[in-house]
């Protein structure tokens, strides 16, 4: 028999959907209420753990207390499906935007001024293998970053990615920005990421300076220009 009392709300736990019964924590508190999957409407959706409800109380074959007329309110499954549809259709959207092609060019003059510099004033060997597994690194961050966001798993922080290009990485995640489509229209993160670079090539400057090479190359330079 229904209780004539006004319909409890409450939050749907420990649902066995094999055996089609679960509880509902009252909203208003106090005990736990068995529910079976037949007070649910024959065309509402398959119920999981977090769903909101209201019911009717009443008391099942053992005298306990037990949900009758059960409605859906929100559903913890459909709204997951429709976050996965609008996150693979705004995914969709941005693999449709066109490569950027200026940003990668950057890429492989970079390369070959990085080159001839190691070459030249004879770079040591850290700092030739910086930039190569540096820019490998980040690609990864990049990758796995991406990955996760397509399967709403555990995000990489963007101070990361930051960090991996200034310490370097920063050619390797032009590559990735424009391969995998990630971070590369967030405006915010692209300012930051480009005055990074800049402090990158800066801080490459004066690494170079002080190894020697750099010094004895600016100062014919201006020798040069004053004519002394």
């Amino acid at each position: 028999m229904v209780d004539p009392t006004p319909r409890a709300s409450g939050l749907l736990v420990d649902w066995n959907d094999e055996r089609g019964f679960g509880f509902i924590a009252p909203a208003a508190g106090g005990r736990r209420v068995f529910v079976h999957i037949s007070e649910f409407p024959k065309d509402a959706p398959r119920p999981g753990d977090g769903d909101e409800l209201t019911y009717a109380v009443g008391k099942g074959g053992d005298g306990r207390p037990q949900a009758l007329a059960v409605e859906l309110v929100h559903s913890v499954r459909l709204a997951n499906e429709a976050a996965q549809r609008a996150a693979a259709a705004a995914l969709a959207e941005r693999n449709r935007a066109p490569v950027q092609w200026l940003p990668l060019a950057l890429v492989p003059v970079f390369a070959v001024l990085f080159v001839l510099i190691a070459v030249y004033w004879e770079l040591p060997l850290w700092a030739i293998l910086l930039y190569p597994l540096m820019s490998a690194a980040a690609f990864g961050l990049y990758y796995l970053d991406k990955r996760a966001a397509i399967d709403r798993g555990w995000r990489t922080r963007e101070t990361t990615l930051q960090v991996a290009s200034l310490l370097g990485g920063w050619p390797g995640a032009v590559i990735a920005q424009q391969a995998l489509r990630h971070k590369n229209r967030k405006r915010a993160f692209q300012a930051t990421f480009w005055v990074l670079v800049g402090l990158n090539i800066v801080l490459l400057l004066v690494i170079v300076w002080y190894q020697g090479p750099m010094q004895g190359f600016f100062s014919m330079i201006t020798r040069l220009i004053t004519g002394v």
